[in-house]
Order: C-alpha cells, then sequence, then structure tokens
C-alpha cells in the first residue's frame, strides 16, 4: 500500500472516531450522550415543568375532605336553633357566614360543598339537597336580618304592644318576631345534611 493511501486510510479512521466519540470538557463520550448533553443545554430551566412530572398544584379535595367540611358545617347550625329562640340575631348570622356554612349557602355554586360531593360521588340526590339547604340558610339569613329591624319585635319583646298595651315576650300575645320558621328551615337543612352524611356512610 502507498504512503498515500495508507495516509487517507489513517484519515477517514481518526474522522470516524471523532464523529462516534466526540470530546466535551476533555472527556469522551458516546454519540447519542453529546447529542443529550448538547441539547439539555439549549433548554431553559422552566421547561422542567413541561419536561418533568406533572407539578403538585393544589389538589382539589377528595371525599373525606369535602365530608369533613359538611360535618363541622353541621356542628355549626346544629346550635341555631336554640339562638333563634333566644333571639340572638347577630350570633345567627356571624355564624351563617362561618366558612364551612358560608359553603352551603353564601358562594356559587363551583364552591359549595354539597355540590362538589354530588359531582364527586355522581349523586344527583346531593344536588337537589344542596339547593334546598341552600335555600333554607339563605331564608333564615333573610328573616333573621328583617327581625334586627323588627320595631314590633322589639316592643313586643319589651313587654308593649303598638297599641299601648302590655304583651308577653316576643311571638306570645302579638310579638312580631318571626321566630318558629326560622327554627324550622335550619331543621330541615339539618335533616338533608344528615341524609347525605348518612348515605356517604354506607
Amino acid at each position: 500500500m502507498s504512503s498515500a493511501k495508507m495516509i487517507a486510510t489513517a484519515v477517514v479512521i481518526v474522522v470516524t472516531i471523532l464523529l462516534v466519540m466526540p470530546v466535551a470538557n476533555g472527556h469522551l463520550f458516546g454519540r447519542r450522550h453529546f447529542l443529550a448533553s448538547q441539547a439539555a443545554a439549549v433548554v431553559p430551566p422552566t421547561a422542567g415543568i413541561v419536561l418533568g412530572a406533572t407539578p403538585a398544584f393544589a389538589a382539589a379535595p377528595n371525599e373525606a375532605e369535602l365530608l369533613k367540611d359538611l360535618t363541622s358545617a353541621r356542628s355549626v347550625l346544629a346550635d341555631l336553633p336554640d339562638l333563634v329562640g333566644d333571639q340572638r340575631w347577630d350570633p345567627v348570622r356571624v355564624r351563617l357566614r362561618i366558612p364551612s356554612v358560608a359553603a352551603l349557602w353564601n358562594v356559587n355554586d363551583s364552591g359549595n360543598t354539597l355540590r362538589r360531593l354530588a359531582r364527586s360521588l355522581g349523586d344527583p340526590e346531593i344536588i337537589e339537597a344542596s339547593e334546598d339547604v341552600a335555600q333554607n340558610l339563605r331564608d333564615v339569613d333573610q328573616i333573621v336580618y328583617s327581625n334586627v329591624f323588627s320595631m314590633e319585635g322589639k316592643m313586643a319583646g319589651a313587654g308593649l304592644r303598638t297599641d299601648g298595651g302590655a304583651v308577653g315576650r316576643a311571638g306570645e300575645g302579638g310579638g312580631k318576631y318571626r321566630v318558629e320558621e326560622p327554627q324550622e328551615l335550619l331543621r330541615a337543612a339539618l335533616r338533608s345534611i344528615d341524609g347525605v352524611l348518612s348515605a356517604a356512610a354506607e
């Protein structure tokens, strides 16, 4: 073999080696490792959000969490009929706005605990219960709010009548506070919630 052919052959061999095992930072790597390292060099750090595992954003509450919220709301509502009976209007309205209770009537549908539970369980009966509970609690809030400004009720509570005569406590002999109606609405809401909790426990 002539020296020219030997030199040409040697050049081909060297080029082949360089293609298969390129040098990077003084180290030899395989072609696949080299290409991967070059690709990584041009990928911005934030791309890991897309290329890596799905980020752990706030997950939707599971059924256990929703039932826990519902149980918490029920424990608050259980005391309200007695508060209404004692004509403690402001404390009733404050408790209706505690987050776990407000989530049953004073939020949009996407934030309603019962509606979210209904979607999670695929149970249309819970949707119906959510509508009943929401309407009952809205009515309670409206009635109690009216009681706050009921002058006739205040006069009756003081033992007076608008015609100057004496009466008993509000609700006894002419008082205008509405007490029994919100109490029954609250009890109806509690029955609906109890039905959902019982069904979920089966």
